[in-house]
């Protein structure tokens, strides 16, 4: 792992995220701007144009650091609840840099769930190569669009995929303990309702 990106990192994670994202953003931001992307005005215009911006894409593909550094901006914003339109832009111009890296489609479906663009959100959690990464977020988008059993469907799938493979990171063991006690929160009101509809 480089070096900025582990102090930004270790600075998230002893939850400094003002630092974090301070660092993270001095990674980020000059290769956006070498690319003609203001990364304080105009995040979300690049954002919807990505994909189709060369110019973008091979700048940040010379510089993976800062793929890397958007990702982590993103997952950072969304853990402390700081700006999900903002994690969103990063997220998606990460994917349009590298479509197919687990860490940062997961960042942007997380993103799109907390602005509960929940369409999208799928489309990308079905395009995660991940297995495991893909049910989880598949569960939380059913969770947050508050289909109780859709989720608890989804969650199943996560764990099966989660029993055949290596042991979980442990950020996202957390995700799957917080997702299956949220569900269960689900179940017992939905069942409460159930029992006072019937009195």
């Amino acid at each position: 792992v480089p070096k900025p990106i582990l102090a930004a990192d270790l600075a998230s994670a002893r939850g400094d995220s003002a630092e974090a994202l301070a660092m993270y953003r001095a990674m980020y931001a000059p290769v956006l701007a070498s690319a003609g992307v203001d990364a304080d005005r105009a995040l979300g215009t690049a954002a919807a144009g990505a994909t189709s911006n060369a110019r973008l894409i091979e700048a940040l593909r010379k510089s993976p650091i800062a793929i890397v550094a958007m990702t982590n901006a993103a997952d950072t914003m969304l853990r402390t609840g700081s700006n999900a339109a903002e994690a969103a832009s990063l997220a998606t111009i990460a994917v349009a840099a590298i479509p197919s890296a687990p860490e940062a489609i997961d960042a942007l479906v997380r993103a799109l769930v907390a602005e509960r663009r929940f369409a999208e959100a799928i489309s990308h959690a079905n395009a995660n190569p991940d297995p495991v990464l893909a049910s989880v977020e598949l569960a939380e988008i059913e969770l947050a669009r508050n289909a109780g059993g859709e989720a608890r469907r989804a969650l199943a799938r996560a764990d099966a995929r989660i029993q055949s493979s290596f042991a979980l990171p442990r950020a996202l063991a957390e995700r799957v303990a917080r997702l299956q006690r949220s569900v269960a929160e689900l179940q017992i009101e939905a069942s409460a309702g159930i029992e006072g509809s019937r009195q």
